[in-house]
């Protein structure tokens, strides 16, 4: 045998794996992976609405509206900016292997808390302005 030949002969003896062809989903599994973004639409589009209307009232009395819009900016920010997120999460993951999604998570989790403070402190003291 010359020099490169013998690794030649291995790989020419090991077996080649096939790609697996994609399967197609049926209507029932589709239906089943995207219930719960229809209970997310339904209660965006019926409970939020109300919530909004009713809080806003309370909360800035005759600046409802200006409330109102404010919040639906942000939520449909939010929803606009989602494919964006998703892709710099993917990036970050493939490029950062020992935190993958974590940063994104404590970070959301984070902002979430802050949130929830800053309602709490708004209910206590009947204001949004603080």
């Amino acid at each position: 045998l010359e020099p490169g030949e013998a690794s030649h002969l291995l790989q020419s003896q090991m077996p080649v794996k096939k790609e697996s062809s994609l399967q197609t989903w049926s209507q029932t599994g589709i239906l089943c992976l995207t219930s719960y973004r229809f209970y997310t639409g339904f209660l965006s589009a019926t409970w939020m609405p109300y919530l909004l209307a009713m809080e806003g009232n309370a909360l800035m009395g005759d600046k409802q509206p200006f409330f109102m819009g404010t919040a639906k900016l942000i939520y449909g920010t939010s929803i606009v900016m989602n494919p964006i997120f998703g892709l710099v999460g993917d990036q970050v993951a493939v490029v950062s292997h020992w935190s993958g999604r974590r940063v994104f998570v404590l970070l959301g989790v984070a902002a979430g808390g802050l949130g929830i403070y800053g309602c709490i402190v708004a209910a206590q003291i009947g204001s949004v302005w603080w």
